[in-house]
């Protein structure tokens, strides 16, 4: 079987989150090895995402995007898709088996993040969370919030958010 890139699923209000932010800068194994993330980081990390967007703005050009990019030192190679074709490019994106680092503003299923997540195609978020977003976890915890993210498989696999305003 191919080897499955681990990938987070982790929508916009979370990533630019200052919170969630440490949790995107190292993969699953480094955040096991590290105690500590200091930003901005010393090395640029950059990541590969599939942005969702609702009209004609590119992420990269977000004003609050730019700001959490060079707060962190944390780029990414963005690839936008607009929200009248994310389904069927998610779906390409899946089948093919290579994903991107990250998928924000996706248009995933809660069903459907459940069944990939199963499978292992997006890893497990919840050691992250607690170990390098302590304002998050404060926060999931104050609220009695983790059994509405976890997944029948056990496992926190993406942040939901629900946003009124267009992206």
């Amino acid at each position: 079987m191919k080897h499955k890139k681990a990938t987070a699923v982790i929508l916009a209000s979370a990533m630019m989150a200052s919170a969630l932010g440490a949790g995107l800068s190292c993969s699953a194994a480094e955040a096991q090895e590290s105690t500590a993330i200091t930003f901005p980081l010393e090395e640029t990390k950059n990541f590969s995402m599939l942005c969702v967007i609702n009209g004609n703005t590119p992420i990269e050009e977000v004003d609050a995007f730019k700001h959490l990019n060079e707060q962190s030192n944390i780029t990414f190679d963005v690839q936008d898709v607009h929200l009248d074709d994310a389904k069927e490019k998610q779906g390409l994106i899946l089948a093919s088996g290579d994903y991107p680092d990250v998928f924000i503003f996706s248009t995933f299923s809660k069903t459907e993040v459940d069944k990939y997540g199963a499978e292992g195609v997006f890893i497990p978020l919840e050691d992250l969370i607690r170990e390098q977003a302590p304002n998050l976890t404060a926060y999931l915890d104050k609220n009695d919030l983790w059994s509405y993210l976890t997944a029948p498989h056990r496992m926190v696999t993406s942040i939901i958010c629900r946003m009124s305003a267009p992206i």
